[in-house]
């Protein structure tokens, strides 16, 4: 089987969105864990790696909040940032462009951007109410339902939700709905 990675521009994205809020003591978690701050970006981390560091800028971050709500808001913040980049700002344009119904059939491509082991599935309840669900979210659920959330934004959608529906690892079910 494929080692699961992730690749440095998600990793950048997650650390530039929140840099300088990160204290000495959150790097040094960072470093115990294995990503080196002071080192060049790799090409690739491993899932768990990645995870890893998602898991401690929440708790270092957002203390108090939940995981979930913590990490949820650690990707609406990357996406910000990823979205100023030269490949996330192609890929929103075109998102922006295809409006959220017809961004939600791409959202394997959409995820690959970040990873090689995202796989999504798409089932249509309703006009514009849909089960999204991933097939791996490496344990931090809360995470993938911010880029869900900063995602669809990010295509016009308006009053949206975006709900955790079922959790079984690895994987998730969300359950997304706009306003038409």
């Amino acid at each position: 089987m494929t080692e699961k990675l992730v690749f440095n521009s998600a990793m950048e994205g997650l650390i530039q969105a929140v840099r300088v809020e990160i204290s000495p003591r959150c790097w040094t978690r960072m470093k115990t864990l294995g990503f080196d701050s002071e080192a060049k970006l790799l090409p690739a981390y491993p899932s768990t790696l990645w995870a890893g560091v998602v898991k401690i800028l929440g708790e270092e971050i957002y203390p108090g909040l939940t995981p979930f709500e913590a990490h949820r808001r650690l990707a609406i913040r990357t996406v910000e940032v990823y979205a100023q980049s030269v490949i996330g700002g192609a890929m929103f344009t075109v998102a922006n462009l295809l409006g959220p119904d017809r961004t939600v059939r791409r959202m394997t491509r959409n995820f690959r951007t970040g990873s090689n082991f995202v796989e999504t599935t798409c089932n249509e309840l309703s006009p514009h109410t849909y089960e999204i669900g991933v097939n791996d979210v490496s344990e931090v659920a809360g995470f993938y339902g911010g880029m869900l959330e900063a995602g669809f934004l990010r295509t016009g959608a308006r009053s949206l939700s975006v709900k955790l529906h079922d959790e079984k690892a690895p994987g998730a079910i969300f359950r997304v709905n706009w306003a038409a």
